[in-house]
């Protein structure tokens, strides 16, 4: 095998360019993984060669999960592509006809830039006597061919679901935390799954720990890694699972999420003291639990129970922390879940194993389109969510500011980019909470009316009856923080009639509060003119 060097990743070589892949049929779905060459010295190029394969039971892969990092800082890896896993092979499409022979010689590396974040997981999870099979999706993905993008995205569940190992890449070990941090959380996590000592520890238990060591735990929790939208299906799927922080340290996914369901039933005190957020790592704790319960045996002993009462409406709702730099993954990161395959949201799926469910069950409710606006992905899926829950709670995830409220575009759909810190009202299914059921309906409201001459004709018409009118908002703090939390993105208001409620910030006074059929909490409508009005918000 050929020798080489930095110089190889010159401006001047040519960088490396994608071949198309080959166009499925009768269910086929190809995908690249690429072979990740070893190398003993850790500051040797990244050198990976590329092969295209059916995505099926038998592929034997890793996939690699990560922050993407820093879009200005990149480095170079050098590709190579071996065509269909190494052999001879043909395709006849109306666009492609290749006949194709690769041996380990004939094709040459080409430079390609990545982002140095990945980079310097490639350095770790480089063997220094083998090659590594994974599945990468900067690299394993033509980012630039929206078709094919839109195409591998729809398969990305599956893709985690079938590796034999998810490898996480936390970064690097900046501050040498880690291999205290991992070896301090391993023996409290297996307790944790192990034995009932699940009591909440004392303020004189929390002040008695080891303060360096919290610090790093509580570093930890704020890696942005947690915060990434496409990571939440990552991890939820996988059938192993392993951290990797630093070069030197590598851990189970349930050293780190069973800690976490141990701190939250044992240490407020703990979480007091050190002044620690568990947001975001609560939040990918309880993707992983919701998708593993869909899709794994393991999880089977209360399953039809748990995901009944988790259509896909609550996972949006869930992943609306997360950050993503395109808002469409807002959706398209949470399709791999079973529940955006149902035909009715609160009908658990009966196939348990997820490649099957994949193969006979529905499509997703949208399919991955990144021709498609953000604008136009939102309004498709809040008419797909219509569809699915039968009812309105999907109004309750529709949050405004005073912009998108004024905006020509229909104020009843949820923008998954916006929702983030509010807790929605009136959308997450409670068996306690029965929806508001009228007997009668006289009056109708035109929510965004649209003419059939409009390119987005997203007129929406409900029935309900006028319950009240804002007369005046008000802010109220009792210096409670449990308060501020529930209440973020509202006001207090008082109707004419001298009710209270809590309404969204734009909420103003001469807004009408509504009771919707089907609805699982009073809305409020803003007139525009005739019978038009446009849609606030739940309260």
């Amino acid at each position: 095998m050929t020798n080489f060097s930095i110089e190889h990743a010159a401006p001047s070589m040519l960088s490396y360019k994608y071949e198309p892949l080959p166009q499925g049929r009768n269910g086929e779905r190809w995908i690249r993984v690429l072979d990740l060459l070893p190398s003993t010295e850790n500051e040797a190029p990244i050198r990976v060669c590329l092969r295209t394969v059916l995505l099926k039971e038998n592929v034997h892969y890793d996939a690699v999960s990560y922050v993407w990092g820093d879009m200005s800082t990149t480095e170079t890896v050098l590709v190579r592509d071996d065509g269909v896993s190494g052999l001879l092979w043909k395709i006849q499409t109306p666009t492609l006809n290749i006949t194709n022979t690769i041996t380990d010689s004939e094709t040459e590396f080409r430079p390609k830039q990545i982002r140095t974040n990945l980079v310097d997981g490639l350095r770790v999870l480089r063997m220094p006597d083998r090659e590594r099979t994974l599945w990468i999706d900067a690299l394993c993905i033509n980012q630039d061919d929206r078709d094919e993008r839109s195409q591998q995205v729809g398969f990305m569940g599956l893709i985690f679901w079938l590796a034999e190992c998810v490898l996480v890449w936390l970064g690097p070990d900046e501050k040498g935390i880690a291999a205290k941090v991992i070896k301090y959380m391993q023996p409290i996590s297996a307790a944790y799954f192990h034995s009932n000592d699940r009591r909440p520890r004392s303020q004189e238990e929390a002040e008695a720990l080891d303060a360096d060591v919290w610090s790093g735990i509580a570093e930890l929790y704020r890696n942005p890694w947690f915060e990434r939208v496409w990571v939440q299906q990552e991890v939820g799927l996988a059938r192993h699972c392993r951290f990797f922080w630093g070069d030197k340290v590598n851990c189970c996914h349930h050293d780190v999420l069973g800690f976490d369901l141990w701190l939250e039933t044992a240490g407020q005190q703990i979480v007091n003291r050190f002044n620690m957020d568990r947001g975001v790592l609560k939040g990918t704790r309880s993707h992983w639990i919701s998708y593993g319960r869909s899709t794994r045996e393991a999880w089977a002993d209360d399953r039809q129970n748990f995901i009944s009462q988790r259509p896909f409406l609550v996972t949006l709702i869930e992943g609306a922390r997360c950050k993503a730099s395109d808002p469409r993954d807002h959706v398209y990161a949470f399709l791999g879940h079973p529940a955006a395959r149902r035909h009715y949201a609160y009908r658990p799926e009966q196939k348990i194993n997820y490649l099957k469910l994949v193969e006979d069950g529905e499509d997703t409710l949208v399919q991955p389109d990144y021709n498609k606006t953000v604008d136009e992905v939102f309004l498709e899926t809040a008419i797909a969510l219509f569809n699915q829950q039968h009812d309105m709670r999907v109004l309750g995830a529709v949050r405004h500011t005073e912009e998108s409220l004024a905006r020509d575009y229909p104020s009843w759909v949820p923008r998954w980019d916006m929702l983030k810190d509010q807790q929605p009202i009136g959308a997450i299914p409670f068996e306690s909470s029965p929806a508001i059921v009228l007997d009668g309906f006289p009056v109708t409201w035109h929510i965004d009316r649209r003419t059939p001459t409009d390119c987005i004709r997203a007129s929406c018409t409900l029935f309900g009856l006028t319950y009240q009118t804002i007369d005046r908002l008000f802010d109220f703090n009792d210096g409670s923080g449990w308060l501020q939390r529930h209440i973020s993105g509202r006001r207090f208001f008082r109707t004419k009639s001298e009710e209270d409620g809590l309404a969204p910030i734009v909420a103003k006074p001469g807004d009408i509060v509504v009771l919707m059929l089907v609805s699982y909490a009073p809305c409020i409508l803003r007139h525009v003119k005739g019978n038009e009005y446009k849609f606030v918000g739940t309260c």
